[in-house]
């Protein structure tokens, strides 16, 4: 270590001279900074490990923990930046287990969706929503609504049919896929 670095290391580590401290940061933080950078090939990571670094220095309550400064960053950069790495491809490695053990259907259910259907049966025009109502909350076959509105049953299935048709539109543009024989489904289940 040059005499310049002791007397430096020795002011931060017996008087804890913020001082001492800048100028240890000044003349070593590039080169930690470009040890971590070669290493973990991310100017972020390397920011982060860079700065655990010099906390490791902060925290260091002796001069026999550091022997030789330079070297001694070097090596903190280092090990720092390889545990990075290793901690990193252990977490994408449970992450990766997780995603697998999850299960895969896609299964849309009512409780998911019932209020986005709820609120998509709202903005309906008063023709399309009377019909959707009636039949899916109450019950009502296509008939019994043809009957008590006085116009064509063929009419009122076709306006439940345009009905959750911009249902499941509305689910889609919200990035819910759900295709009209399932909305029918989960409609029909809420009975």
């Amino acid at each position: 270590m040059s005499p310049a670095d002791e007397d430096i290391l020795h002011q931060w580590i017996a008087r804890r001279d913020a001082e001492a401290f800048q100028a240890i940061v000044q003349r070593h933080a590039k080169m930690v900074l470009a040890t971590c950078r070669r290493i973990l090939r991310d100017a972020t990571e390397a920011e982060d490990v860079s700065q655990e670094c010099f906390e490791a220095l902060v925290q260091a309550t002796g001069t026999s923990r550091v022997k030789a400064l330079a070297p001694w960053l070097h090596g903190m950069a280092t090990n720092r930046s390889l545990m990075r790495i290793r901690s990193d491809a252990r977490r994408k490695d449970r992450e990766v287990n997780f995603a697998a053990e999850q299960p895969t259907s896609t299964t849309v259910r009512w409780n998911d969706i019932y209020g986005y259907v709820d609120e998509a049966i709202a903005q309906l025009p008063e023709k399309l929503r009377m019909p959707t109502v009636a039949h899916f909350f109450y019950g009502q076959s296509h008939g019994e609504i043809a009957r008590e509105s006085g116009i064509p049953r063929r009419t009122v299935s076709k306006r439940v049919e345009k009905a959750v048709e911009l249902i499941g539109e509305s689910l889609r543009n919200r990035g819910l896929g759900v295709t009209a024989f399932t909305l029918s489904s989960l409609l029909s289940a809420n009975l």
